[in-house]
């Protein structure tokens, strides 16, 4: 395989590990039980815990444009022209979100199975089997595509800004 694939592959390893840790924060966040604290900690975790569900979409876009910007950074001595670092950074991407994708389906599945509350009112064991179910098979249909062409688009933004700003030595 051909060196900027290589470094391809590597960048989207590193954003997509990335990615699954902000994922696994976002997936936990919901297990807070603001109920079990007093009304004046239970304002500031709920205030903190929104704050950060609003600013992990964010993160999540800096993270995908920075997959793309790595990969072209890693691989920029074998990258000839701007078409090269279009197709290093999207797959990066296409690396990057489908381990984050991945992870995503696999707390999907798990998250309604760990908490009772996450998956609303299912206290019987069969009603969140079926919740789990409902949401994995959700994440497949849903979740995956989206978190491989955001991946791919946003990568590509970034890695084509990267060629373009950045003039190779």
């Amino acid at each position: 395989m051909e060196a900027k694939y290589n470094e391809a592959i590597k960048a989207g390893v590193i954003g997509g590990v990335i990615l699954a840790v902000l994922e696994l924060i976002n997936q936990f966040s919901g297990l807070i039980d603001l109920n079990s604290m007093s009304s004046d900690a239970a304002v500031g975790v709920g205030l903190c815990v929104l704050g950060l569900c609003c600013c992990l979409f964010i993160l999540y876009i800096i993270v995908l444009l920075g997959i793309g910007v790595l990969a072209v950074r890693m691989a920029r001595p074998v990258i000839m022209d701007t078409r090269d670092a279009i197709v290093v950074s999207a797959l990066a991407g296409a690396v990057g979100g489908l381990i984050w994708g991945v992870v995503g389906i696999i707390l999907r599945f798990l998250m309604p199975l760990i908490s009772p509350s996450y998956s609303g009112e299912y206290n019987e064991l069969s009603n969140r089997v079926g919740g789990s179910l409902v949401s994995g098979i959700c994440g497949v249909v849903c979740c995956l595509p989206t978190a491989l062409v955001l991946g791919i688009v946003m990568a590509v933004i970034g890695g084509a800004i990267y060629a373009v700003l950045v003039p190779k030595k």
